[in-house]
């Protein structure tokens, strides 16, 4: 079974730990992802986007945003869930939204989170009564 996440306690952790928490969300997050997405797209190494993550100066978050919101969006698109948000509405959110309100990239991160949460309520209830994820 995944877990879902929080926004409130990413934030929290975030501040408690200087933002060393953003990187561990982002290696469990992509291999939660992973799992989800596994019958609809390829497989993004969860080693690799961390370190890609930490070390691009800033432009790789924008991708992973991207490709991971996409993964989310033909996942849920594939199993008849509500998904709203493509990649490229994350990465609107992101930079149009940090420009025009500040607020853009915690609202990104805000709907990547119930995205990915939708999704894993129907994941566990497959594991749970034992169908095909």
């Amino acid at each position: 079974m995944l877990k879902q996440r929080s926004f409130w306690g990413y934030i929290g952790l975030c501040i408690i730990t200087f933002g060393i928490y953003g990187l561990v969300f982002v290696y469990k997050m992509t291999s939660d992802i992973n799992t989800l997405t596994a019958a609809e797209s390829a497989e993004t190494s969860p080693g690799l986007a961390l370190v890609l993550y930490m070390f691009t100066g800033g432009i790789y978050p924008l991708i992973w945003y991207y490709q991971q919101g996409q993964k989310l969006y033909d996942s849920g698109m594939a199993k008849g869930v509500a998904v709203k948000e493509k990649g490229s509405s994350y990465l609107l959110w992101i930079i149009l939204g940090a420009f025009l309100i500040g607020l853009g990239p915690l609202i990104a991160l805000a709907k990547f989170i119930k995205n990915y949460n939708s999704l894993v309520l129907i994941y566990n209830n497959k594991v749970v009564t034992g169908a095909n994820a």
